[in-house]
């Protein structure tokens, strides 16, 4: 069993608890299987081969308050289920993706506080900075090398 991970039996090895476990312990002790059985979740019983447990993901409730589930049914009640709604998905519209609710906003529309003396100190800097051999392009951030030089000249 050297070198292989798994879930160490080992009660005193805690840190073998979590897969995947590569402690040096396996070389002392066995390393155990994981199996997942799935479970029907209206009748209890396991899926087998030819009566396998799927699991079945769905949205439900009006729109603004809309919930999701998932449930694991057998081949045969997952049937059961889809003839049951066949009815409604035959007459409904298929959406790609739950859009988002509204936000709400309260209080007026926020603004970033900057007065417009701002726009016209930085329109001042690109000005000055382009008719001075720098680079400045008509919108964006102003390296702060220019800001500075900027200052320094005026």
């Amino acid at each position: 069993m050297s070198g292989k991970s798994g879930w160490c039996i080992e009660e005193s090895h805690r840190s073998c608890r979590y897969f995947p476990c590569t402690c040096p312990c396996h070389k002392e002790h066995p390393v155990m299987a994981r199996r997942i059985v799935l479970t029907d979740d209206l009748t209890n019983e396991e899926g087998t081969e030819e009566n396998p447990v799927l699991t079945w993901h769905f949205s439900y409730g009006p729109s603004n308050n809309q919930k999701r589930y998932t449930v694991d049914l057998t081949t045969e009640n997952y049937g059961k289920l889809e003839d049951a709604l066949k009815r409604f998905v035959n007459v409904a519209t298929e959406v790609e993706d739950a859009p988002a609710p509204p936000r709400s906003v309260s209080g007026p529309r926020r603004t970033t506080g900057r007065p417009s003396a701002d726009k016209e100190r930085l329109n001042s800097i690109r000005e000055w900075a382009n008719a001075n051999g720098y680079t400045v392009g008509d919108r964006g951030r102003i390296k702060a090398e220019i800001v500075d030089a900027y200052d320094a000249a005026h």
